[in-house]
């Protein structure tokens, strides 16, 4: 079957090489957007990145050879294709303006609102471009729909237009073809069946009593309905050389009329316009996500699923209790932003939230400043450590599941009540006595050959002896203890659990300074124990100091670094391998990556790192790639 590239395919395609941003189409989205990606002027983008770090990339002989079978097999499928008139060059020529995507969800609103099942409501798409000329490109566009009208193995393709507003608005319909099996499992066993045509339920095929089926009178007469074809909705134009397309008629007309300067209600009406024209200032590219129809779908989601409450029935989950206790709508909003310069590539988060309620309380166990313990050695791949305070996490995590089911709390209190026969009380000796630290380190520089990754997660803790006395407590309970394995490293205990095999462990910890340390590699967790006494610390390294250099200093609530050129091989390796295996799977035995192609790669010298903290936009994370 030939390729069919829609217009939102190949736009979003080119879009990801080239992005940007600029506060000229996203105010004439929707009112009821909640997703918007803009991508600004993609000439200048393409000159900001050519002179910034991500140069180096392009410029890599071994990162060319290493993805050359992937371009070439991407290439030949388009050559394949001759009726194929939307190249790559045509977009490149073609695409040199500002680009914003938005998703709205407007449709599936009113669904909630008015309990309409339809399966055919589905979220608004718009897509908005300038280009060096929308006209010409429509007209390709068109012609390329009409060749794709005749092609009897593909899809069925409709096209049709419209006038509105004096614009040409253009309908493609594109029906995927029904299977012609159906996996039905009324279907006759052992078989598929015909989509046109089932067979007949067969009362002597099972052996059910009548009597458990005496409200299904006509049940031997059931036949499958055959599979709904899969329908796709295109609108495009042109409106005073834009491009514009949607899958939504109602809101084509939207954009034309917002084009064309109709006083109508647009996203720059929108409360969140505000967040999004300061983003659209400071970043290169960026995206917005407003939750609050998020949220609205969420929660009418949870009342058609569950029951109202029940006053006969307190201890029973209800849906008006669970959406008060999960308090999805804490959560404001959430952008991410990436800046180009020629000394680092800057991404910016901002998640907005009210932490006094909610899912948002989670937010709260977050502390001061990030811990630097000293067990991180020196050669360290990654390192992210941050004041988040594990038992406070599970302590909101454990309140919301009282406060949505009731009858938890009463498990849990049971559950407890045993613990604590051994003396060991779970709130104060466990939950309550995690300190504001947690640390997770790597020492992998490549894939590991055994599986077991070379990682390291570490908890602050208050007390160490009331911490093992419930930890010890627990296993006792369990149907694990027997096999658990006690071992001395150093004067330190360790405790193994088993893995597959005998032989093998799943997980090692040991408490030490302070710390709660785990890890499914133990030479990795040994390495940890003695780290304070080789006094070969990260945070005394040269490295650290670069990190601090690039992130300008400043004390927040999370920290990270990661050794750029082991990400990449292992980043580039992964990537390797789970393209051949997709070929694999596919019976293709031809054109695989070579993974070893990577282990030439000379270093790139970069810096990864990033710092997390709280600002009056909400909880900020700043990561860079830097050639300090």
């Amino acid at each position: 079957m030939r390729t069919i590239l829609p217009t939102f395919c190949l736009a979003g395609l080119f879009a990801a090489s080239a992005l940007t941003a600029a506060p000229q189409y996203e105010r004439y989205l929707p009112a009821d957007t909640m997703f918007v990606c803009s991508v600004g002027d993609v000439t200048q983008l393409n000159e900001k990145v050519s002179r910034s770090v991500l140069r180096k990339f392009s410029e890599d002989k071994v990162l060319a050879e290493f993805f050359k079978p992937m371009f070439d097999k991407l290439l030949q499928e388009m050559e394949d294709d001759k009726d194929n008139l939307i190249t790559e060059d045509v977009l490149k020529e073609q695409f040199i303006g500002q680009i914003v995507f938005g998703a709205d969800v407007g449709n599936l609103l009113y669904a909630v609102r008015s309990g309409d099942p339809s399966d055919s409501i589905q979220p608004s798409v718009s897509f908005l471009a300038g280009l060096k000329n929308a006209d010409d490109f429509v007209k390709l566009l068109v012609k390329q729909f009409k060749l794709r009208t005749s092609d009897k193995d593909g899809p069925s393709i409709e096209l049709s237009e419209e006038k509105f507003m004096g614009v040409t608005i253009y309908h493609v319909t594109i029906t995927e073809k029904s299977d012609t099996a159906s996996t039905s499992p009324w279907a006759t066993p052992g078989t598929y069946a015909s989509a046109d045509k089932a067979p007949a339920y067969s009362r002597q095929q099972y052996s059910y009593d009548d009597e458990d089926y005496a409200d299904y009178e006509d049940y031997e007469d059931y036949e499958d309905e055959p599979a709904k074809p899969s329908v796709t909705h295109i609108y495009f134009a042109n409106v005073k050389n834009t491009y514009l397309t949607s899958n939504n008629q109602d809101t084509a007309h939207k954009l034309v009329e917002a084009l064309k300067g109709e006083k109508v209600k647009t996203l720059a009406n929108n409360t969140c316009w505000a967040d999004v024209k300061s983003l659209a200032d400071e970043m290169d590219v960026y995206a917005y996500v407003d939750t609050k129809p998020l949220v609205e779908l969420i929660n009418g989601a949870l009342r058609k699923s569950i029951p109202p409450a029940d006053p006969s029935q307190p201890m029973q989950p209800n849906a008006e209790a669970i959406i008060t206790a999960i308090g999805i709508d804490s959560i404001k909003s959430l952008s991410f932003g990436l800046e180009f310069k020629p000394d680092y590539v800057r991404s910016r988060t901002v998640l907005k939230v009210d932490s006094s309620y909610g899912i948002g309380r989670l937010l709260s166990s977050v502390g001061g400043a990030y811990p630097r313990p000293d067990f991180v050695p020196e050669g360290v791949t990654s390192v992210n450590t941050s004041s988040i305070n594990l038992g406070k996490v599970v302590g909101e995590i454990r309140q919301i599941a009282f406060n949505a089911y009731p009858a938890a709390n009463f498990l849990y209190q049971m559950y407890t009540a045993g613990i604590q026969q051994q003396g060991v009380n779970l709130d104060t000796d466990l939950i309550g006595n995690f300190d504001d630290g947690f640390v997770m380190m790597g020492l992998d520089k490549d894939v590991p050959t055994d599986g077991i990754a070379k990682n390291l997660f570490a908890f602050k803790v208050k007390d160490a002896a009331a911490l093992k006395r419930a930890i010890d407590a627990i296993l006792m309970a369990t149907q694990m203890n027997p096999r658990v394995k006690r071992s001395d490293y150093m004067g330190t205990e360790i405790i193994s659990f088993p893995g597959a095999t005998p032989a093998q462990t799943s997980m090692s910890m040991a408490a030490k300074d302070g710390w709660l340390m785990i890890s499914p590699h133990s030479g990795t967790l040994q390495n940890a124990l003695s780290a304070n006494d080789s006094g070969k610390s990260y945070w005394k390294s040269a490295t650290s100091k670069k990190v601090e250099k690039v992130l300008k200093g400043g004390e927040g609530y999370g920290y990270g670094y990661s050794d750029f050129d082991a990400f990449m091989k292992i980043f580039f390796k992964s990537f390797a391998q789970g393209f051949n295996s997709s070929l694999s799977q596919s019976g293709v035995s031809e054109g695989l990556m070579d993974a070893n192609v990577i282990d030439r790669l000379d270093k790139l010298n970069l810096i990864m790192c990033s710092k997390a903290y709280k600002s009056a936009d909400g909880f900020v994370s700043e990561t860079y790639l830097s050639n300090e």
